[in-house]
């Protein structure tokens, strides 16, 4: 199962696998939110779906969906928003949900520093945990353009400082372990599953773009290399979107997207 969000015209595309082909199945747009840039973001977790619409209410929320297996049909569950959240916030620009965890970025929060929320689901609603936004950011940091979570990690791009953080839960709180600084819009995509991290820098390798890969070990992550596209030219923003899965052997297998090649 996959979800395809499309902000221009908010709505949200569901096709499932029958053997070798993907079908789809329906689309979701809740009522009233023309210009919410409702699917500007998406992630799904089993029956699980957030989609985010950063410009709702012109300060963004985050909707959260339930599928029922047997039907195909999608119910909206929950309408999360940050605690504080105001104008111009860009609250849902990014989201990423993970057993249980759901978070959400803000990147224009706070004069475009940026600022990331972090939910606990209890029962059928979601429930604010924690506020992100580091001390040591710069307006236009972007922190929270991208987000991903992988249970007790979490990794926030802010690729107006070419930088990444990262976050692992201690108890009930989330803390900073490390911070990486590189270039090329660094951080604008962001991808965890287990101990492999992957970030996007689309405008890195000649502005071809790449993605770094970093692996979790000894309390730390450690840079392990670059992927570049082979036929790669200026412009292919390489890195704009990634994605992650491993499989029960450990194996990795990687998803980029460049949205300039043509």
């Amino acid at each position: 199962l996959f979800l395809v969000g499309t902000d221009s015209a908010g709505e949200l595309f569901n096709f499932r696998q029958r053997g070798p082909q993907w079908t789809y199945r329906s689309s979701t747009i809740p009522a009233a939110l023309p210009s919410a840039k409702f699917g500007a973001s998406v992630d799904i977790d089993g029956y699980t779906a957030v989609v985010g619409a950063p410009q709702y209410d012109n300060r963004g929320v985050a909707f959260v969906f339930e599928q029922n297996p047997n039907a195909e049909t999608w119910t909206l569950k929950d309408q999360v928003e940050g605690a504080g959240t105001g104008t111009g916030d860009d609250f849902g620009s990014a989201v990423a949900i993970d057993g249980g965890r759901l978070i959400v970025g803000a990147p224009d929060a706070n004069f475009g520093k940026g600022s990331v929320y972090i939910f606990d689901q209890v029962g059928s609603k979601w429930v604010e945990n924690t506020r992100l936004a580091p001390s040591d950011l710069a307006s236009g940091a972007n922190f929270g353009q991208a987000v991903a979570i992988d249970m007790d990690s979490a990794v926030v791009g802010a690729p107006g400082m070419n930088t990444i953080y990262t976050y692992q839960r201690e108890s009930a709180n989330w803390e900073q372990d490390s911070k990486h600084t590189e270039s090329g819009s660094f951080g604008s995509s962001v991808a965890i599953d287990g101990n492999t991290l992957l970030v996007g820098a689309p405008t890195a390798n000649a502005n071809s773009g790449s993605v770094s890969v970093y692996s979790y070990g000894a309390d730390t992550w450690d840079f392990q290399g670059t992927l570049t596209a082979a036929d790669g030219i200026a412009g292919d923003a390489f890195g704009t979107s990634v994605d992650l899965s491993l499989n029960t052997t450990g194996a990795a297998t990687a998803v980029v997207g460049a949205p300039g090649v043509h």
